[in-house]
């Protein structure tokens, strides 16, 4: 018998006779400790295998059993075990339970059941239920997760007075354990210190990846006009002393912009970002050279493309403005060279291998370009300007490739 199959034999023959003990009378030679330490770990080991009926019914002999005093808690693994089911109802009867036996006094605990239910209750769509939850966390132990999650359930519900409060409220988050950062016993610690150094920056990151992608949620429909919402947010941000992420939002703001094809705005911020820090201005200037290719000003867009490659060298984006600029003019072999040198710096850059295809076809290296677009039906397999241009260059060469799909005859 395999060791796992044993392990559960055994849970399962001290499980029966603890039950057959208690039938007969011999309360006394029962180890509960011992007892519920082995249910316990049974369960877990159900609820590991995926066996999420046998879990639960091992979890109800635990909790309703009285002689556990404490097992009352362990509805939350229940309503783990629903939740990953996607049972969203029984899940949040079941964290409801378990809150209903936690003392107020442990915040902590309470706090995570209570997000739980915030996301049983989002994903019914029950968004009243959800807010209502994370409101308590945040009124309680504000985190970033909390009040991020607070403003998706705005957003779904629409109420665009309240996703400004929720914004507000996001930013106002402090950072955990800020306050303990010139603490005198980390100090002497230089190994401690760096760790706890290095674990402030990770969840300063984590913050500010939260306020920005609320800020680019809400922004576009908290007023009438999207770019109304978008000053909102960015004057919130810098008063608030954000202006890192700020900076996010207005390059945000000018791909808006493009999107909605107003190219004379997009550079119009784009270019008030000349003489702020360098990664910035790599990122406005790869954007910059894109729009005046688009206008065919290749002068301009060449200028760009190169000032953003030499702010950033790993720019894979800013190779592929050049490449393209070099490809309009005709210039196929140095096209070749930036497109190759933008695929290295980033493998999954598509752009870069289609266009170094389309320069290869330029040239009349037929091989070379059906190297490149079969690679890409790796990546890419149903797109249609793939699978084309893979056609072509096998009619071109003389090698037309055997129809998967004959054509049928009419009956």
């Amino acid at each position: 018998m395999p060791p796992r199959c044993r392990r559960f034999v055994c849970f399962f023959a001290l499980t029966t006779w603890s039950l057959g003990s208690q039938a007969a009378g011999l309360v006394d030679q029962i180890n509960i400790d011992l007892t519920y330490s082995v249910c316990f770990n049974l369960a877990n080991q159900y609820h590991a295998n995926k066996q999420y009926t046998e879990a639960l019914n091992t979890y109800s002999l635990i909790v309703k059993n009285k002689q556990y005093a404490q097992a009352g808690r362990l509805r939350v693994n229940m309503g783990n075990i629903y939740y990953e089911q996607k049972k969203y109802p029984m899940a949040v009867k079941m964290y409801r339970m378990a809150l209903d036996q936690i003392p107020n006094t442990t915040k902590e605990l309470r706090f995570k059941i209570m997000r739980n239910i915030g996301h049983a209750s989002f994903r019914m769509g029950a968004y009243q239920d959800a807010l209502h939850s994370y409101e308590e966390i945040m009124e309680g132990a504000p985190d970033f997760q909390a009040g991020f999650d607070l403003l998706l359930c705005y957003y779904a519900l629409g109420d665009k007075e309240r996703m400004k409060k929720g914004f507000l409220h996001l930013m106002s988050v402090e950072h955990e354990g800020t306050e303990n950062e010139e603490d005198e016993e980390i100090e002497t610690d230089p190994v401690l210190h760096d760790v706890l150094k290095e674990e402030l920056r990770e969840r300063e990151k984590q913050g500010k990846h939260f306020v920005t992608v609320a800020g680019k949620l809400i922004a576009p429909v908290i007023e009438l006009e999207w770019v109304a919402g978008f000053d909102w947010v960015l004057d919130n941000l810098k008063t608030q002393g954000h202006d890192d992420i700020a900076s996010e939002m207005e390059i945000h703001k000018a791909v808006t912009f493009m999107h909605k094809k107003d190219f004379n705005a997009a550079v119009e911020v784009l270019k008030g970002f000349e003489k702020k820090d360098k990664g910035l201005m790599a990122r406005a200037a790869t954007n910059l050279s894109f729009i005046y290719f688009l206008e065919g000003d290749n002068n301009s867009a060449k200028k760009y493309a190169e000032m953003a490659h030499k702010y950033d060298r790993y720019n894979a984006k800013a190779l592929v403005n050049l490449g393209n600029v070099q490809y309009a003019n005709g210039e196929f072999e140095k096209a070749v060279e930036t497109f190759q040198e933008a695929a290295e710096k980033d493998s999954d850059c598509v752009e870069a291998i289609f266009n170094l295809g389309l320069a290869y076809k330029g040239m009349e290296n037929l091989d070379e370009a059906k190297r490149c677009f079969e690679k890409l039906q790796t990546i890419m397999p149903m797109n249609a300007e793939v699978i084309y241009n893979i056609a072509n260059l096998h009619d071109q060469m003389g090698t037309p490739t055997t129809n998967p799909f004959p054509a049928r005859a009419c009956h």
